[in-house]
This record gives C-alpha cells, structure tokens and sequence, in this order.
C-alpha cells in the first residue's frame, strides 16, 4: 500500500513524487504498473469530508475541483487530505467503504488529527 497526502487546491508535486517512486519499489510485485486509489477531500465549504476510489488519482481530483462530481459540485473548494494506493481494485473498495463508516471516520480523523487542525485554523 502507497500512503501520501496533499495539501492547497492541485496535488503537490512532492505527493506525486513521492507516489512514483513507491510505484517503482512495488512494480516488481505488480508487473501491470496499476494501482488503485482510496483518498480523502476535506470539503472547506462545510467542513464535512469525502471518500473515493479510482484508479486515475490526478484525473479524478481535477473533476471533483471543476465541478464534474455532483456529489462534490456544491462542496467546492476541496482539499486532499489523504490517499493510499492499492495493487488490487478490490481492496481499494473494502478499504472505501471501511472509511465511509464511523468507525472508518474515527479511524480517518484520527490519522489525520494535524490535517484536520490545519485545515479549521
């Protein structure tokens, strides 16, 4: 599993470099190259948080902060709080659908405990 977060309205370079070379370490184990993506937007509209998955993290972040998510359209402006990459699709939907529980929240705010700070100051 490849962990990273982000912050301010585009994903960091640092994130993304950060990513590739965890892709590199792990390419071995997954010959395809493809990973699957569960990450975590901080909504700054009404302080509320959104979990998804994709396989396509840097696509799927730009629609959600151009409005093409109807889920997130009215939300905007979003931040990426967190994401972890996943060699199989169906762990990154357990791991989706973990976080969308309480206890998954409790989990999430927890880890994220200076994001979260951050993001109220």
């Amino acid at each position: 599993m490849v962990h990273g977060s982000g912050s301010g309205q585009k994903l960091h370079n640092v994130s993304l470099v950060k990513l590739i070379r965890g892709k590199a370490m792990l390419q071995k184990n997954n010959p395809e190259n493809k990973f699957f993506f569960v990450y975590v937007l901080l909504s700054l509209r009404d302080n509320k948080l959104y979990i998804g998955s994709t396989e396509n993290l840097e696509q799927r972040y730009y629609q959600h902060q151009h409005g093409s998510n109807a889920s997130t359209r009215s939300r905007r402006p979003l931040k990426l709080i967190y994401f972890e990459g996943h060699l199989s699709e169906a762990d990154a939907k357990r791991r989706e659908s973990y976080f969308k529980t309480t206890k998954g929240k409790v989990t999430l705010k927890n880890v994220l405990k200076k994001s979260f700070l951050e993001s109220f100051r």
